[in-house]
């Protein structure tokens, strides 16, 4: 496995997608752990315990609206996998970005519509037909022109797909003008096909020896359309971020957090298998960033190689000593400088594809997991 250590602070210059989910955190979570765990592949030493709640979204997801400055509050849509027994979700599918065809419910909003005033423009989203179907096979599924997302409670997999040429350059009903250019702008959105959630307990990194990601998966597609490809601009990522955040309510540092990631797939040389080097810089690029320090691994720190296109991965890494590593580099450039790993948890992780181009991709996820491993 190549050497898993970082950059020093690339502000400027280099790989300018460094990417991460857009919605800092809202509160403080619960309890470690959540539902059924079913076998599956792990590196992870006896003793690990779980750190997702729901890994098999058996109380389904709730969907968010397309900006995550003002739709991460209220979801627009509900993906049931036990209508007849509806439980509120802890995992969120963010439709960031999908100005054009996204989901939104009149069973959720009675009124058929939703309505923002967002950078000084007047919004009226009107509700959409969903297409939510279930399968013999435990699948439901929801579709649009853009995004196509899968789930099955029964087996803990789920599958995302969107393509973005249904986006970039489109103009949306309820505008007169397209809100992402073809090719994408340099400072424009991107589509979104996110799932999140907050990660349950008080489990600091000082009481953890490890933090493994696991998950099987397979990328089904990925097809490049963009026209005058700017490679710093234009790209699709499968990216698995975690976001590390101070929660010692006495200091000053309290609510600051950094993200830590993991970009599966980078293909803006059309690609699945390009080679990302490790990065340390600004979450930014598009207006609903967060200004966090994002630190990112390698992929090949993941997947030795990269990824092949239609090959089924079964992978499980410990990166705990590069979430530490970035804290204390962090605290080097006078971040969290009142800290130390007592204070500072992984509040919430977020998995799937952000599309600063103009791609159509796909993923099949088995299974997805983050285990803790702590002290004794």
């Amino acid at each position: 496995m190549f050497a898993k250590k970082f950059l020093a602070l690339l502000l400027a210059g280099g790989m300018t997608l460094a990417l991460a989910a857009c919605t800092p955190p809202e509160g403080t979570g619960g309890g470690t752990g959540g539902g059924e765990q079913q076998e599956h592949f792990t590196n992870a030493p006896d003793g690990w315990v779980e750190a997702l709640t729901d890994s098999d979204f058996s109380q389904g997801l709730y969907v968010y609206g397309v900006d995550s400055r003002y739709h991460a509050t209220n979801p627009w849509y509900i993906l049931d996998t036990d209508a007849e027994n509806r439980v509120d979700s802890v995992w969120k599918l963010a439709q960031w970005g999908c100005f054009v065809n996204y989901f939104l419910d009149e069973e959720l909003w009675p009124r058929g519509y939703s309505s923002y005033e967002e950078n000084d423009a007047y919004y009226v989203y009107p509700a959409t037909e969903a297409n939510n179907t279930l399968s013999a096979d435990g699948w439901v599924h929801i579709r649009n022109n853009t995004n196509n997302v899968s789930v099955n409670a029964q087996t803990g997999a789920i599958k995302l797909y969107a393509d973005t040429r249904a986006e970039y350059g489109v103009t949306p009903a309820y505008t007169d003008a397209p809100r992402a250019s073809n090719p994408r702008k340099d400072g424009e959105a991107w589509p979104h096909l996110l799932i999140e959630q907050n990660i349950a307990g008080n489990v600091t990194l000082a009481d953890l020896s490890g933090v493994y990601f696991d998950i099987g998966f397979t990328v089904q597609v990925c097809e490049d359309h963009t026209e005058n490809k700017n490679t710093g601009l234009h790209s699709a990522q499968l990216l698995w971020y975690v976001l590390v955040q101070c929660i010692d309510q006495e200091k000053d540092s309290f609510g600051d957090f950094y993200w830590f990631g993991i970009p599966i797939v980078d293909a803006r040389d059309g690609s699945t298998d390009y080679y990302v080097p490790p990065y340390s810089g600004l979450d930014g690029g598009k207006g609903d960033a967060t200004g966090a320090m994002i630190y990112n691994v390698s992929n090949y720190d993941f997947v030795e190689g990269g990824v092949q296109l239609g090959t089924k991965y079964e992978v499980s890494v410990d990166f705990y000593e590069e979430i530490t590593a970035a804290f204390s580099e962090l605290q080097q450039n006078d971040y969290f400088s009142d800290c130390d790993l007592s204070d500072m948890r992984i509040y919430s992780t977020n998995f799937g594809w952000e599309i600063p181009g103009t791609y159509n991709v796909g993923v099949d996820v088995d299974w997805l997991s983050i285990k803790y491993v702590l002290n004794a």
